[in-house]
Formats: structure tokens, C-alpha cells, sequence
């Protein structure tokens, strides 16, 4: 599962060492599904380490657009976007960013991407096995990318404090761009400390502000986001724990049945009720 915008699901499959051939979006409320021609650029697992999918809507044009990643050892090797309105897919490995290419020691940050003012933002290293952070965005509308700078702060805890374990997850809060922390301290102290950053103006790195921080022992898991009460839902991960979120305290939430292992999830919310008449019923 790639991801879901609007009541849509984006899906992808893997057969025969091929990545990402098989693209659907699907709409699970009225049971109807489309799938995507065969991007230009086809992986063969067996030659490129990464590929990654983000799955927009540009709401200027009332459109869906499935982004795809192609790297190999951190090498930029192809980006396509598929437009559903033009029903094609379109090259654009010439107009991304120069350090674009994924590293698979940190491909754990690119499992986390946010929509803010109708543009995916991701977390993006900017040297090979380095520890500099960047916030890639990209316009789902005008296609074109561009970055925005993480805090001073977590940058500095991030390359200069060799003793913290310092993980990112981009987010959105209130409309905003958001970044969780969460940092460990492995000589002083087993608790992990979770802190919510918000850039209150959007692309001025002088405005972002921590909202709130919260300690916990429960170290190992990944965020969902924010749902419509604006609390902040993680799941506990590998283990069968219940997911929990918090505001300005820890809430408990319950857990799903027959839940073993978990590695990822996404809200799904408004469901869509129209869809182009060449859709597959099932």
C-alpha cells in the first residue's frame, strides 16, 4: 500500500524481481479499481536496491498522480509521474534534486511523507551514508521540487551527538508541515523522548516551533499522523501492542484483533463516490 488520498487507495505489486509494474488505484467504498499502464522505466529488482511510490492529489485540477523513485546505491537512476487525468506517464529524472537518490541504510525515512499545500514532503539525506537531513517537497501540481531546511535543533542532535538515536518522521499538523523527534539516550537513560515540530510559516526555517515533548519507555514503533481530532496516533511496532496517541498526554487506544506484526498503516477517511467509467468492478 502506497498510501491513501481522498477515500482512494494506491497499490503496488512485485512479481518476478519486476517493482512497482502493477499499479492500482483503488476505491474500496464502491468496490471499483484502475490499474496503470506500464511505467516507461521498468526495475528489475535484481540491478536497483530502491523504489519508491507517492501517491497526490493536485486539487487545482481535480487530479491523481502516482510519483515513482528509482535509485541504486543512492544513485538517482529514474522519477516518472502518472497522471490519471492524462492517463500517461511522464519523465522527470532531469529536474530532480541532485542528491535525490535514496540510501538504503535510511530507506526506513521515505516509508513517512506528508501533504501540505497540495505538495508530498518527504526526509531526504543529502550526502551518501551521511547524517545532513533535508525535507524534499514536491508540487503535485506544477511537478516540480523543491526543499525546506529541519530544525537547527534537531540537526545539531542529529550530526554532533554521537551517544543519541535520533529518528524523524515527517508529519502534518493543523495544515501545517510537522516533524516528530524522537531521540534516545542510550548511555543515560533507556526512555525515548518524542517531540512534535511545527513550521508555522510555511518554507521559513526560523519558524519552526516545538509544540510539546513527551518521554516513554516504549521505544520501538512508527507514526501514523494525525487523525481529525488532531491527536498524534503511533502504532507500536513488531509487537502486539496496542497503537496509542497522545495530545498533551498519552492516550490509550485499542488494539486490533489478530495483530501480530505491523510495519505500516495510513488513515483513510473520506470516501469518494465518483470514478472514471473505465474503472473495474469487482
Amino acid at each position: 500500500m502506497v498510501q491513501t488520498r481522498n477515500g482512494l487507495v494506491c497499490l503496488t505489486c512485485t512479481k518476478d524481481h519486476k517493482a512497482g509494474d502493477d499499479i492500482f488505484i483503488w476505491n474500496p467504498s464502491i468496490r471499483r479499481y484502475v490499474g496503470l499502464p506500464r511505467p516507461n522505466f521498468i526495475v528489475n529488482l535484481k540491478n536497483y536496491n530502491i523504489v519508491h511510490h507517492f501517491f497526490g492529489y493536485d486539487s487545482h485540477t481535480n487530479d491523481y498522480k502516482v510519483l515513482k523513485c528509482v535509485s541504486d546505491d543512492f544513485t538517482l537512476v529514474a522519477v516518472e509521474i502518472y497522471s490519471l487525468a492524462r492517463g500517461s506517464w511522464k519523465t522527470l529524472t532531469t529536474s530532480a534534486p541532485t542528491y535525490f537518490g535514496f540510501d538504503v541504510a535510511a530507506d526506513w525515512l521515505f516509508s513517512y511523507w506528508a501533504v501540505v499545500n497540495d505538495a508530498l514532503h518527504w526526509v531526504q539525506l543529502r550526502e551518501r551514508r551521511g547524517k545532513n537531513l533535508v525535507i524534499v517537497s514536491f508540487d503535485i501540481s506544477t511537478e516540480l521540487f523543491g526543499e525546506l531546511m529541519i530544525p537547527q535543533d534537531v540537526s545539531v542532535r542529529i550530526i554532533e551527538y554521537p551517544n543519541v538515536d535520533c529518528h524523524v518522521w515527517i508529519s502534518k499538523h493543523k495544515g501545517s508541515v510537522a516533524l516528530v523527534e524522537c531521540s534516545t539516550m542510550f548511555i543515560a537513560s533507556s526512555q525515548a523522548q518524542l517531540h512534535l515540530w511545527v513550521m508555522e510559516e510555511y518554507g521559513v526555517v526560523e519558524s519552526w516551533t516545538k509544540l510539546y515533548t513527551y518521554s516513554t519507555a516504549q521505544y520501538s514503533f512508527f507514526s501514523l499522523g494525525f487523525n481529525v481530532n488532531h491527536e498524534h496516533v503511533f502504532m507500536l511496532n513488531f509487537r502486539k501492542t496496542p497503537t496509542f496517541a497522545f495530545t498533551d498526554e498519552l492516550l490509550q487506544l485499542a488494539e486490533p484483533e489478530n495483530s501480530s506484526r505491523v510495519q505500516n498503516g495510513f488513515f483513510c477517511r473520506e470516501p469518494c463516490l465518483t470514478w472514471p467509467p473505465h474503472a473495474i468492478s469487482y
